[in-house]
């Protein structure tokens, strides 16, 4: 290949990449019927991925959560809570002893 069509090749696989984040960035952004900016996307990764860490934590150390903290966490993961009032939640129902 010449340099010029080299350069015209390494040109198009640049806007097939960009093509192809931009509907990476359109797919995460669509959930449930409702669509998302990018960085209420990347929040949503976030929380994803600090869940999926913690759980893999409680695994490790043979715990698992019960059905109705599942849940909770998972309002968490959408946004319909704050991490605040998970953890405040979290704390009430330890001391209320359930």
């Amino acid at each position: 290949m010449t340099d010029p069509q080299e350069q015209a090749r390494l040109a198009r696989l640049q806007e097939i990449r960009e093509g192809m984040e931009e509907l990476r960035i359109k797919a995460l952004a669509e959930r449930g019927g409702k669509t998302f900016t990018t960085e209420e996307t990347l929040e949503f990764i976030r929380r994803h991925d600090l869940v999926d860490d913690t759980v893999a934590s409680w695994a490790l150390e043979g715990l698992e959560p019960d059905p109705s903290l599942v849940g909770r966490v998972q309002s968490y993961v959408d946004g319909d809570m704050a991490i605040e009032e998970l953890t405040e939640q979290a704390k009430r129902r330890a001391s209320a002893g359930s």
